[in-house]
C-alpha cells in the first residue's frame, strides 16, 4: 500500500510540478476553498470477482482551526448478472492539519466507517434469495492536499483499518439461513483532483481502490464529481 500511495503521490507531483513554473500565485487561497467545498461526483464502482454497478459519491472535507474532519459517502445500486444488487458506504476522517508551505498540507487523520451490501433476487421485503454484507471499519492514515498553482487542488491520501464484517445468506426455497463472520485488514488508497471555475464551483475527477486482508478481493471507484463551496 505505501508503495502505491507513493506512486499516487508522484504521479500528482509530476502532473503539478511542470504547471507550477506558470503559476501566477502559490496557490493558497484555492487551497482555502478546497476545505470548505462540498463534492457531488457520480461514477462507477467495480468488484474484482466481476461486475460493476453505478455510484453516487459525496464528499466534503472540512477546517476548524488546524482541526480537520472529512466525510464521504458512495451509494452504488444496479444489477449484477441479473440479481439486483446495492451497497452504500459512510465514513468520518477526523484529524489535524500540518502546513508544509502555503498551498501544501500533511493530514494525518483517524477513519471510522461503515458499510452495507446486499444482493437479492424477487422482492426485496420477500426475496427468494438473498445476500447481506454489514460491515464497519477503524483506523487512520495520512493524506496531502496541495494546490500547485491558483485554481487547482491535488488530493492523495491512504489509510488501513481494521475490519469487521457479518455475512448472511438466506435462501426461501430451501428455508436456510447462514451466518458468517469475517475480521481483517482494509487498504484503502483514494486520489481527488479538482480544477476551481470559480471560489465557489469546481470541476474534478476521483479515483479509489480498496483492498480486503491478503486475498484478492478489492474495489475500484472512480468517476467525475462538481463542488460546491459554500
Amino acid at each position: 500500500m505505501i508503495k502505491r500511495f507513493a506512486a499516487m503521490t508522484a504521479a500528482a507531483l509530476t502532473l503539478g510540478l511542470p504547471l507550477a513554473a506558470f503559476a501566477s500565485d502559490d496557490g493558497s487561497s484555492t487551497l482555502q476553498d478546497y476545505y470548505g467545498t462540498f463534492h457531488i461526483g457520480f461514477g462507477a464502482l467495480h468488484y474484482s470477482n466481476g461486475g460493476s454497478l453505478p455510484q453516487l459519491h459525496l464528499s466534503s472535507n472540512n477546517r476548524f482551526g488546524n482541526f480537520f474532519l472529512g466525510s464521504g459517502a458512495n451509494l452504488a445500486f444496479g444489477r449484477i448478472d441479473g440479481l439486483k444488487a446495492d451497497r452504500y458506504s459512510f465514513d468520518l476522517r477526523p484529524g489535524w492539519i500540518y502546513q508544509v508551505s502555503k498551498n501544501l498540507d500533511i493530514v494525518p487523520y483517524a477513519r471510522a466507517g461503515a458499510n452495507f451490501q446486499d444482493v437479492y433476487q424477487g422482492a426485496l421485503r420477500d426475496p427468494t434469495s438473498a445476500s447481506l454484507k454489514l460491515g464497519y471499519a477503524l483506523g487512520g492514515g495520512i493524506g496531502v492536499n496541495w494546490s500547485p498553482i491558483n485554481r487547482l487542488v491535488i488530493s492523495p491520501r491512504a489509510d488501513v483499518s481494521y475490519y469487521r464484517q457479518d455475512y448472511g445468506h438466506f435462501k426461501n426455497s430451501a428455508g436456510k439461513r447462514v451466518n458468517k463472520y469475517l475480521s481483517t485488514t482494509e487498504y484503502r488508497e483514494k486520489l481527488n483532483v479538482s480544477y476551481y471555475v470559480t471560489r465557489w464551483l469546481s470541476l474534478g475527477v476521483y479515483v479509489g481502490a480498496d483492498q480486503f486482508g491478503s486475498s484478492n478481493a478489492s474495489l475500484v471507484s472512480y468517476g467525475g464529481m462538481l463542488g460546491l463551496n459554500f
